[in-house]
């Protein structure tokens, strides 16, 4: 595969990641409310095993969009840059 072809196929992966990251933002957002609203009415012998597991997605998903989500997006960007720059012949 060319570096023509790589380009777009890049820039399609770079707008998938970001919807990706932009859906995993809105699904943990819906999960942390209802976890909330769930917790205030669960309280019987299962609620405290469903409580560390959910607690425990929702942490990996928080450390994943603030830490590893923003890395991935920015070397993505940079690529693109360098990719750009070198199809145009200023690399």
């Amino acid at each position: 595969m060319s570096l023509n072809e790589s380009y777009p196929l890049m820039r399609h992966f770079q707008r998938e990641l970001e919807g990706f990251h932009q859906a995993l933002s809105i699904q943990q957002r819906s999960l942390k409310e209802g976890y909330v609203l769930l917790d205030a009415l669960w309280r019987d012998a299962d609620h405290q095993a469903i409580a560390v597991m959910l607690e425990t997605v929702m942490a990996e998903n928080d450390a994943y969009l603030k830490t590893d989500a923003p890395v991935f997006e920015d070397h993505i960007a940079r690529k693109l840059q360098q990719l750009a720059r070198y199809l145009r012949g200023n690399g």
